[in-house]
């Protein structure tokens, strides 16, 4: 309830993680950019206002995998970003700071990589993205892997 509230009342005054920022402007051009979000149905206009706000330059779609709420209809698809990521057709990379979402991918052909937070046991930003750039690369170039 506390993060539910958190979304809907300061979440857009966050800034974005500058270095993320300067890795878009970097490396971002010439890739398809999705964000995938799991968030409640009634915090999805805030996120997507932010994500595209921050983002927009790069990111074009927006995508939400409802957090379950009682308040929602039963039923609600998709239930995992992996479900989300079986669709995509071609070499994708999901960069996500949620163990859970990336345990999703089993059984896809996407390569998760785990974007350090306090919460999830932190780590070096840089080497994160440093290894998005490789992926991008051997994407791209597939010689340069």
């Amino acid at each position: 309830a506390s993060l539910d509230e958190f979304r809907l009342t300061r979440y857009r005054d966050l800034e974005p993680n500058p270095s993320v920022v300067q890795w878009l402007r970097e490396q971002g051009d010439g890739i398809e950019h999705v964000a995938i979000t799991k968030t409640p149905l009634v915090a999805a206009p805030v996120v997507s206002d932010w994500v595209l706000r921050h983002f927009g330059s790069w990111i074009r779609c927006f995508i939400v995998v409802p957090s379950p709420r009682s308040s929602d209809p039963a039923g609600i698809r998709p239930e995992s970003k992996g479900e989300v990521l079986q669709r995509f057709q071609g070499p994708s990379l999901l960069v996500d700071d949620a163990q859970p979402n990336l345990d999703s991918l089993a059984g896809t052909s996407v390569v998760g990589v785990r974007f350090p937070r306090p919460w999830n046991g932190g780590g070096d930003v840089g080497a994160t993205l440093s290894e998005c750039k490789a992926w991008v690369a051997s994407v791209i170039d597939p010689a340069s892997a």
